[in-house]
C-alpha cells in the first residue's frame, strides 16, 4: 500500500511539472528585421516606422509600430512570413488612409478625398484627392522562422543568455523606396498680362498603392492644381509661363497610355 501511494505521488508530481513546462515555455521567438532607409531618405528622413509580418499559412498578422527606424524586433511563431515595412505609423498620415492592413492581398494606402471650395465633381463616382505625403514602402518574401530558432531561444532562456536588441542577428533586411511621384505642369500663355489666377484639374490618376504587391491601384481620382508660379517673357510682356507641381501616386497600373485616360482642364 505504501509503495502504491508513493507511486501515485510521483506520478502526480511529474504530471504537474510537465504541465507547468508546457504552459510556461515560449511558443514564439524574437526575430529581428533590419530596415535600410538609404533609398528613401532623399525624400524624407523617417522618425518612426511600421513593420508587419503576414503569415503564409494562416490569417495571422503581427505588426510593430516603433520609433526605432534601424530595426524591429517581433516575437513570432514557427512559420513562413511576408514582411512589409513603411515609414511612420498609419495614424500619422493625413493625406491617405490605410485599409485592410491585416490582409496581405488587400493591404493598401488610399488617398483621402479633398473637399474643394471651387471644384464641382463631374459625376457621382469622381473623387477629388489630396496630395499624398511621402511614403516609403519595402517588402521581403519567404522569411522563415524555424523550429530550431525557437528551440535555440528556449535553450538560451534556460542557460540565462538571451540575446536581444542589437545583439540579435537580423533575419533579413528590408529596403523601402518612395512610391509617391511629383507631377509638374508648365503652361505657356499668350495674354499673360491679363492673367489674374489659374486653376486646373487632372483626371485619371491612381487612387492609391497596394502595399505588398508594390503597384498602383487601378481605381482613379482627380487632382487639383491650385498653386502656380508665374514667369513673364523677357522679350514680350504679353507672354509668359505658369508652373505647378503636385504629388500623386501616378498613373493606375492598368493605364492604357491613351490621351483620353487623363483630362487636364
Amino acid at each position: 500500500m505504501k509503495k502504491l501511494l508513493l507511486l501515485l505521488i510521483v506520478l502526480i508530481a511529474t504530471s504537474c511539472e510537465h504541465k507547468e513546462l508546457c504552459y510556461n515555455h515560449p511558443h514564439h521567438t524574437p526575430v529581428r528585421v533590419d530596415v535600410d532607409w538609404s533609398m528613401f531618405e532623399p525624400y524624407e528622413k523617417p522618425t518612426g516606422m511600421t513593420v508587419s509580418f503576414f503569415s503564409k499559412t494562416s490569417s495571422n498578422t503581427f505588426t510593430r509600430h516603433t520609433n526605432t527606424t534601424t530595426h524591429a524586433i517581433v516575437e513570432l511563431p514557427v512559420d513562413s512570413f511576408h514582411v512589409l515595412a513603411f515609414n511612420q505609423s498609419p495614424t500619422e498620415f493625413g493625406s491617405f488612409r490605410f485599409t485592410d492592413m491585416d490582409n496581405k492581398e488587400l493591404a493598401a494606402a488610399r488617398i483621402v478625398e479633398n473637399i474643394s471650395r471651387w471644384y464641382v465633381a463631374r459625376g457621382n463616382n469622381e473623387v477629388v484627392a489630396l496630395e499624398p505625403e511621402w511614403l516609403g514602402v519595402g517588402n521581403c518574401s519567404n522569411i522563415e522562422v524555424t523550429q530550431k530558432m525557437l528551440d535555440d531561444y528556449i535553450e538560451s532562456i534556460l542557460v540565462g543568455s538571451v540575446l536581444l536588441g542589437s545583439k540579435l542577428e537580423p533575419i533579413t533586411t528590408v529596403t523601402p523606396r518612395n512610391v509617391i511621384h511629383t507631377l509638374s505642369v508648365d503652361i505657356h500663355i499668350e495674354g499673360y498680362h491679363n492673367l489674374r489666377s489659374a486653376r486646373a484639374s487632372l483626371t485619371g490618376m491612381s487612387e492609391g498603392y497596394l502595399l505588398t504587391h508594390e503597384k498602383r491601384m487601378n481605381s482613379t481620382v482627380t487632382h487639383l492644381f491650385e498653386d502656380w508660379d508665374a514667369t513673364r517673357d523677357h522679350n514680350d510682356a504679353t507672354k509668359g509661363l505658369i508652373h505647378s507641381d503636385i504629388t500623386c501616386f501616378g498613373l493606375p497600373d492598368n493605364h492604357s497610355k491613351q490621351p483620353d485616360d487623363n483630362r487636364f482642364i
